[in-house]
């Protein structure tokens, strides 16, 4: 057999067939011509039907062998194709040599091998055939024409095997052609793969361009409102000084006595001012420094809820909202630090006491909870928006962001509280209804799980 094989393998079992049923039409051939011949004064018929029993009881026994043994498929094809030209020529010989018809049998044999097998197991089997036709030729003298039967099985043999190496090369060749074939389309599929990735990826690219080109002209829009707002608001209390400060010099000290009602708003808008520097400094610190800022203590939440509260109470009083805490009696224990605590817990009670109307609550609560120590401030106030809580913690963000909004502010107080959380490892929260008010809720670690060692301040 040639070393290319078909891989097909209903190609294969049909050859399989077609050999089997070759053998067996042989056998009923030769087993005919016995009959036929077998008062033939030169024919030994009981060797001859022996060699035929023997012949088919091997075949059976190769087929289930090979069954077994399917490695064994190869050596005993080649056995098989040796028995089939020896039981042939034995055959002839026990029937007549020449003049018997069975050895004619070996025609269609070599030519059977010759195209199956390559060029040269084809001559090699041509040989063995050619030798046992030249064996009945010095058998049987009266057939002079023997030898020329030699030279034609030989010229059979080489004609088949050239055919069927020309064949197998024809095969190999589309074979590789074939795997070539499957190994270009691979290719191509791979590369039409990789291209689809690469216009996935550039549409994504594209799509986080827009997106970041539209944060960005967002963020610019915020930042020049910002500018806006907080010149405005530095512009407000800036004037009320200026206004008030130019009449005591122009008019001196007003005659009625309310020298020190003048004198109380130039410095509430002082502080006013201070307030709002305090605020831009503490974000640009926040923003710079980090972690590395924070001057870390054990602190007791209701402790500094209670100091921080203090200079507001004046504040909600004149507007008529009541300040109320509500505190558990155990301490809240949380490490952080005191000034930024401090900042939150001021901005958050300043916006809740900013936004309640004359007359309502600002109640400032302290929970014990298991996984973290949490502080509220609630107000009965305008509430916000539900389009509007997912943007307040965000920097310049302002719910009422014209020059002509209602109450003060730069966009930043609730940006500043969401990172001085961030910076003591908690979380914040809000729950609002427009008309129902709001309620801003602190969760802070406890004591041992907030933020590692005091760092010292930058």
């Amino acid at each position: 057999m040639g070393k290319d094989r078909l891989s097909d393998a209903a190609i294969y079992r049909r050859g399989e067939s077609i050999t089997i049923w070759a053998r067996v039409i042989s056998v009923g051939l030769a087993f005919l011509a016995l009959v036929l011949l077998w008062s033939s004064p030169k024919t030994r018929p009981l060797p001859a039907l022996l060699n035929g029993v023997a012949y088919v009881v091997f075949a059976v026994g190769a087929r289930a062998w090979v069954r077994r043994r399917p490695g064994s498929r190869r050596g005993v094809a080649v056995a098989h194709n040796v028995v089939d030209a020896a039981v042939v020529g034995l055959g002839a010989a026990f029937s007549g040599g020449l003049e018997s018809p069975i050895w004619l049998l070996l025609y269609p044999h070599v030519v059977a091998v010759s195209v199956r097998g390559g060029l040269r197991y084809a001559m090699a089997i041509g040989a063995l055939d050619a030798l046992i036709v030249g064996a009945l030729s010095l058998m049987t003298p009266s057939h002079p024409v023997g030898m020329l039967h030699v030279i034609a099985i030989l010229f059979c043999a080489f004609t088949g095997g050239s055919t069927s190496a020309y064949l197998y090369e024809v095969q190999r060749r589309l074979f590789a052609a074939n795997r070539e074939l499957h190994s270009k389309n691979a290719q191509l599929v791979l590369a039409a793969a990789r291209a689809g990735r690469a216009d996935d990826e550039a549409r994504e690219h594209l799509v986080r361009e827009k997106e970041a080109a539209l944060r960005l002209e967002e963020l610019d829009r915020l930042r020049s409102q910002y500018l806006s707002n907080v010149s405005h608001e530095f512009r407000t209390p800036l004037t009320v000084i200026r206004g008030y400060g130019e009449h005591l010099l122009n008019e001196g000290p007003p005659p009625d006595g309310s020298l020190s009602d003048v004198m109380r708003v130039i410095v509430e808008s002082c502080d006013q001012i201070i307030d709002m520097v305090d605020t831009l400094i503490e974000v640009s610190r926040i923003e710079q420094d980090g972690e590395r800022s924070l001057e870390v203590r054990l602190l007791d939440l209701r402790e500094l809820v209670a100091s921080s509260v203090v200079p507001l109470r004046l504040r909600a009083a004149r507007k008529g909202v009541e300040l109320t805490l509500e505190m558990p009696e155990g301490p809240l224990a949380v490490r952080g630090d005191p000034a930024l605590l401090d900042h939150l817990v001021r901005k958050l009670v300043d916006n809740a006491v900013k936004y309640s109307p004359p007359g309502s609550t600002v109640v400032v609560r302290g929970r014990d909870e298991p996984e973290a120590e949490t502080l509220e401030v609630e107000d009965s106030g305008i509430g916000i928006a539900a389009e509007h809580i997912p943007s307040i913690f965000d920097k310049f963000y302002m719910v009422d962001g014209g020059l002509t909004r209602r109450r003060r502010g730069a966009g930043v107080g609730l940006y500043m509280a969401r990172e001085i959380v961030k910076l003591h490892r908690g979380r914040i929260e809000v729950r609002s209804r427009p008309g129902e008010g709001s309620v801003f809720s602190v969760h802070l670690p406890r004591a041992g799980e907030g933020p590692a060692a005091p760092v010292a301040r930058a």
